[in-house]
């Protein structure tokens, strides 16, 4: 497993420290290649939302979805189920929307954005919880970062702009095209996918009602402010990217002091999210997860 070169600049316990973030960050190659096999097709009606994923405003500058807010579908036609590319990018960075088959247009369905770890993309995203989602009904937005990560987790110098656009986009490409429940609406990531979940989950609460947060690097400068959203997050005692007393402990502890409702589980691991930790994600998110206000003691004291 290779690092990246360089610092990602995070906040954690109100002082800014480096991390080097992992380049390659968990190896879902082999589910990844097997969900790739799986894709059917690009979505249908894409080019309308094509301009907005490229536009970078001053709201996108701060880390503000331009997105629409989920709800019935504003485009009819023929639904499309399975993996489909989303369609938004002529590049090989786009991403991906996982509808399950067991969706009914008559119902509002829960979604997740996914968000993949640094050197990655939207098919290593699904993968971590695909089996989950697909149990569950669960749609999962998976897009592509631009770049090798995602806007703002560039170096010292990283700012929002061209992932915000993409995935504002990309979200209002899918509540055109299919029935979002608004009140089930969530973001999820891993890695430096975790670590920009939770700066765009505490700047967008118009739109997320929860947050995920699997094995992140941190809280990003200039993006903590005080909520009450429920967060999940999880971590490796054996965590060799971000090690678990320098990253996972005191972002937990962090977000604490912020106001929101952390759920955090450490287990016995590296830089990973195991089958059990995919489930216990998934199981939060719907509700139904028996350990929800799990905190392990005694480490915020120090």
């Amino acid at each position: 497993m290779t690092r990246r070169q360089g610092a990602d600049q995070l906040l954690l316990l109100a002082v800014t420290v480096s991390l080097i973030a992992a380049a390659t960050s968990q190896d879902n190659g082999e589910k990844a290649a097997q969900l790739k096999s799986q894709v059917s097709g690009t979505l249908s009606d894409a080019q309308p939302f094509q301009a907005a994923s490229t536009r970078v405003d001053a709201s996108a500058s701060q880390g503000l979805l331009a997105s629409s807010t989920p709800g019935r579908p504003t485009v009819g036609g023929t639904v499309q189920r399975g993996i489909l590319r989303l369609g938004l990018s002529s590049s090989s960075r786009d991403g991906y929307l996982f509808v399950p088959s067991s969706y009914d247009p008559a119902k509002g369905a829960p979604m997740i954005v996914a968000l993949h770890g640094s050197g990655k993309g939207g098919l290593d995203a699904l993968g971590v919880l695909y089996d989950q989602a697909n149990s569950a009904g669960i749609i999962v937005l998976a897009p592509d970062s631009c770049g090798t990560t995602w806007d703002r987790l560039q170096g010292a110098n990283g700012v929002f702009g061209p992932d915000i656009a993409f995935i504002g986009a990309a979200m209002t490409e899918t509540f055109a095209l299919y029935n979002v429940d608004p009140a089930r609406l969530a973001i999820q990531g891993f890695s430096d996918g975790a670590t920009y979940a939770l700066a765009l989950g505490m700047l967008n609460t118009r739109l997320f009602k929860k947050i995920m947060a699997n094995s992140p690097g941190g809280v990003i400068d200039g993006c903590s402010m005080q909520g009450s959203l429920p967060i999940f997050m999880s971590a490796g005692l054996q965590d060799d990217i971000f090690p678990i007393n320098v990253a996972g402990n005191p972002t937990a502890c962090y977000l604490r002091t912020l106001g929101y409702s952390v759920t955090y589980i450490q287990f016995t691991g590296k830089h990973e999210v195991p089958p059990q930790i995919a489930t216990d994600t998934v199981q939060f998110f719907l509700g139904t997860f028996s350990s929800t206000g799990s905190f392990p003691a005694g480490i915020c004291t120090a």
